[in-house]
């Protein structure tokens, strides 16, 4: 569940860390924010952070989870995988 949760943490890592946020602040500024679609910022998909991750930390067949994971509670994800760094510094 450790490696799950690392994985998690560096997929959310990868795709956050790809905002290119220089065009999102020219494109806010040019036009109505209502009518901005902010995800097409991301240099790298949630899919593809996954797909990282779950290669990185050695989880077979992990992509297809750590992106459902992520896609339908992000927030919620994120916090459980916190309690393992709580784990990791009691150690």
């Amino acid at each position: 569940m450790e490696n799950l949760a690392k994985a998690i943490k560096l997929a959310a890592k990868l795709r956050n860390e790809s905002y290119d946020i220089k065009a999102a602040t020219v494109a806010n500024r040019n036009r109505d924010f209502k009518k901005i679609d902010f995800n097409k910022f991301y240099q790298v998909s949630i899919y593809d952070a996954a797909d990282k991750a779950a290669l990185k930390y050695g989880i077979d067949k992990g992509t297809l989870p750590i992106y459902l994971l992520l896609v339908n509670s992000w927030n919620q994800i994120l916090e459980w995988c916190e309690q393992f760094d709580e784990i990791e510094e009691e150690s």
